[in-house]
């Protein structure tokens, strides 16, 4: 997708995370685990906001949530 940045970090360490984040400009940041039917964890999906610091709406974290489910269910069907 045109305009669209994607970063694929390992997590070696967390302060390499950090400091990605911090080039990327990254003010607030939302994680949501993916599972597997099974509750095997399978990944996350992240949501950034590089305008401002602020809290994420509950409906914003249910959609999220809903994405994660779909993906997770998805990835078995893969």
């Amino acid at each position: 997708v045109t305009g669209v940045q994607t970063c694929a970090l390992p997590i070696s360490d967390v302060a390499d995370v950090a400091r990605a984040l911090r080039a990327r400009q990254t003010c607030a940041l939302l994680a949501v685990p993916i599972f597997s039917t099974a509750g095997e964890l399978a990944g996350s999906i992240v949501f950034e906001d590089c305008t401002k610091e602020r809290s994420w709406r509950r409906w914003e974290i249910e959609i999220a949530r809903t994405v994660a489910r779909m993906a997770g269910y998805r990835l078995e069907q893969s």
